[in-house]
């Protein structure tokens, strides 16, 4: 089997261990909580410019996937993430959304938004540094480089550096907060109002 069939193979159950972990009513059931509840049910690990992550704590008796039970890491947007009235966090999902599609360095994710209208995320939290990819993964600066100009043939514009982590041994990027619209998709978004005022 070559590097790309192992890629693919490793595409496929990191995608697989997901689905078998949560469904949009997960990401539903997370919304509904206050930040307290959040706090008080889980492990919160990080408050960033504008996301706050929280790691999840499942039940004991969670069924484990054949691959071991995969660590899920959900973030709730500031209410001042992107522009004033909460357009940005509109045109945030949107890129969000065109994100999905399967791409390699990209994890699957359920993307939303809480009753207040501030943008979340759930997706896989990685438990080892990108230095902890499988062999045929190396070097990453390949495959972020191929991202980057997938990313624009999609337009996208993404300007940050990589944050990665891995799920065994599968690299992804943890840290989509800076992806946007690029400006000639913002532009088309604009021209059908869907920004709003």
């Amino acid at each position: 089997m070559d590097h790309q069939e192992l890629r693919n193979k490793d595409l496929e159950r990191f995608h697989e261990a997901f689905q078998q972990r949560c469904d949009m009513s997960r990401l539903l059931d997370l919304n509904s909580r206050n930040v307290s509840q959040l706090n008080d049910r889980h492990e919160r690990i990080g408050e960033g410019g504008h996301f706050t992550a929280w790691r999840l704590h499942e039940p004991a008796s969670q069924q484990q996937t054949r691959h071991g039970l995969m660590p899920l890491v959900y973030k709730r947007a500031h209410s001042g993430f992107g522009q004033a009235g909460g357009v940005g966090q509109r045109h945030w999902l949107e890129a969000m959304h065109l994100l999905k599609a399967p791409l390699a360095m990209v994890s699957p994710f359920l993307a939303g938004s809480v009753a207040g209208g501030e943008a979340c995320l759930l997706m896989p939290f990685g438990g080892t540094p990108l230095a902890a990819a499988s062999e045929h993964w190396l070097p990453l600066d390949h495959h972020t480089q191929k991202l980057r100009a997938a990313l624009s043939a999609r337009s996208l514009a993404w300007s940050d550096v990589v944050q990665g982590r891995c799920w065994a041994g599968v690299p992804f990027i943890f840290d989509w907060s800076e992806l946007r619209l690029a400006q000639s998709s913002l532009s088309m978004t604009k021209a059908a109002g869907l920004t709003g005022p």
